[in-house]
């Protein structure tokens, strides 16, 4: 075996495959770096869904020639020099990985002009290779002009969805961008077509511009509390909140948009009985801490962080929250709700000092996970010391109850036997018991990018990992992929009649329907979750739920073909986290210890 280094052109196109995945990637990184140059104004255009062209004009600082060369160069930054810096960014970029990762895929040109020279310069590459540099007038400022995106790397261009798609995909990194900067002015353009002008307000009404009317409602949050400050726009208890989470949970860290799961459970225990069940509220809010108690650089696009004081931050925002929310409608504490001190994280989900592999966040709400060398704590309920008899804890956040049962007798376990636990299912036998939540199991892999393999007290379980993810895929989903050509789909006339009289809620789930033809209906978008279905199947699984009067997306995640799993470990425990969350009980096989060979 030879080893040698690799040339530089592959190198900058494996750095893109890690940096780059779709358009949307691309205006992240590209805004990003504009604010960071202290932009006021934000004007992009994106040609078929940004696909074919992505120009991003800004009035910032501007850079000199050689900037501009070097900011080409990989490991190239103007924002970080030290080491110990990165415990301390104050930036949304830092990484020096992205205009040379978007270089190498794509046909690229820079124009730019720093504030205190007369001209500006212009920069070109192609594929990774510098064609042109000269200069030319241009007002202060930067425009970063992408055209052909993966144009050399034509196995991730065929990847890419349909230009509706990847529209709404990068659409929903400038709502994010928009409302985290009220302070600037941003106008998208998509061709000659405007999509987006928000002129720049404050955040309520920026909030209007970007999310529409509903947003006029949402309350100001302002918390202060152990250092950690949250402050934005939240909705008012009682309100009807929307049915997915994308486009409905806006957070940020010190400025910084993230996914991170402890701070959404949070914010659902802020709205704990005070929102439908299966509903979200509509929320935009900043946590503040100090820059040196989150680490922001554990991904490549720097969408996770995690906190040094995990539960000062989570109690700071759940309650702080909910104290808000309901003061801002004269409401006293629901009496249902018990006075549980706050919420709790037992472990982070990415926690800052060392952890037992495979471990998995704790939620509030549920006991905490039994341990194999003391007593067995019964996972439903809790017990009182004597004689008070067991109080069983609420339900977890938007997932169903389970039936109340005797708790059993705790007793001590034998060091190297496992804890005991109700009776499994029979080999073989398919369950979705929920008595041990799926988090606090241990993940031992996955398997055919498929299968999720944990190891409980109680056994060995095998989840379908791929469905699972399909399912929460279609709750959390934030609309539909349009069609480039709808397509016509036949139905008998009952079920033609049964899909148009529910045409306004399938449209709520992504799918947009349209009557067309005495027995046929035009398919004019489906759920971003099923890009790729035969829109036949889809129409035929959806009428089929209609006839039984089911649930359309239960009976779509149970009959379409999913996905291949990501098997990254962070993210398979996510699955399992939002699994308990949202109630989903998963198709899963199980096995108990003395049934295994």
């Amino acid at each position: 075996m030879t080893v040698r280094l690799l040339e530089e052109h592959v190198v900058n196109q494996i750095a893109a495959g890690e940096v780059i995945e779709r358009p949307a990637s691309v205006v992240k990184e590209l805004v990003e770096n504009s604010l960071d140059a202290g932009a006021k104004t934000l004007e992009v255009l994106l040609v078929d869904g940004g696909k074919q062209r992505i120009r991003i004009r800004d009035d910032g600082e501007g850079m000199r020639e050689q900037d501009a060369m070097m900011a080409l160069e990989r490991h190239a930054t103007s924002k970080i020099r030290w080491a110990e810096d990165l415990t301390q960014v104050g930036t949304l970029g830092f990484r020096g990985e992205a205009l040379p990762s978007i270089a190498a895929i794509s046909r690229f040109q820079v124009v730019t002009r720093h504030a205190e020279e007369a001209e500006g310069h212009r920069v070109r590459v192609e594929g990774g290779t510098l064609t042109d540099v000269r200069k030319v007038g241009s007002p202060v400022g930067t425009e970063m002009d992408v055209r052909s995106l993966f144009f050399n790397v034509p196995a991730r261009r065929k990847f890419l969805r349909t230009r509706g798609t990847e529209l709404s995909h990068c659409m929903e990194t400038l709502h994010r961008v928009a409302l985290m900067r009220p302070d600037v002015d941003v106008h998208v353009r998509h061709g000659e077509r405007d999509l987006l002008r928000a002129p720049r307000a404050d955040l309520q009404t920026r909030a209007v511009d970007v999310l529409g009317k509903e947003a006029r409602d949402l309350v100001s949050v302002a918390v202060e509390r152990d250092g950690v400050m949250v402050s934005g726009l939240a909705s008012p208890p009682g309100s009807r909140g929307r049915s997915a989470a994308s486009g409905a949970l806006y957070l940020y860290v010190n400025g910084r948009w993230v996914k991170d799961m402890v701070l959404r459970r949070a914010i659902y225990q802020a709205y704990r009985d005070l929102i439908d069940r299966g509903r979200y509220p509509l929320v935009v809010l900043d946590v503040r801490v100090p820059p040196g108690e989150v680490d922001v650089n554990v991904h490549p696009t720097k969408a996770e962080v995690r906190f040094v004081r995990p539960r000062e931050v989570t109690a700071a925002l759940a309650e702080g929250l909910r104290a808000q929310i309901l003061a801002s409608r004269r409401m006293p504490e629901p009496r249902q709700r018990p006075a549980r001190g706050g919420y709790q994280v037992d472990r982070p989900s990415l926690p800052l000092r060392s952890q037992a592999p495979w471990a998995l966040p704790a939620h509030p709400d549920d006991a905490p996970p039994t341990g194999s060398g003391g007593p067995a704590v019964p996972p439903l309920r809790r017990p009182e010391p004597p004689p008070p008899p067991p109080v069983a804890p609420p339900a977890p956040v938007l997932a169903p109850a389970p039936p109340p049962s005797p708790p059993p007798s705790p007793s001590p376990s034998p060091p190297d036997s496992p804890p005991e636990s109700p009776p499994m299912a029979a080999e073989g036998s398919v369950g979705n018991r929920r008595d041990v939540p799926l988090r606090h199991r241990k993940l031992l892999g996955v398997a055919r990018r498929r299968w999720v393999v944990l190891e409980g007290g109680d056994g060995l379980q095998v989840i379908d990992g791929a469905r699972a993810a399909l399912q929460v895929a279609l709750r959390q989903q934030g609309g539909g992929a349009r069609l480039l050509v709808p397509a016509r789909v036949t139905l008998s006339p009952d079920d033609q009649q049964r899909v148009l009289d529910q045409v306004d809620e399938l449209a709520s789930l992504g799918l947009d329907l349209a009557p067309f033809g005495p027995r046929e209906v035009a398919v004019k978008a489906v759920p971003v979750a099923l890009v790729g279905t035969d829109p036949e199947v889809l129409l035929a699984a959806t009428a089929s739920a209609l006839r039984r009067a089911v649930d359309v997306a239960t009976t779509w995640g149970e009959r379409m073909e999913p996905p291949p799993l990501d098997p990254d470990p962070h993210e398979v425990r996510t699955l399992l986290a939002t699994l308990d969350e949202l109630g989903i009980a998963p198709p899963m096989r199980q096995w108990r210890w003395d049934e295994l060979p």
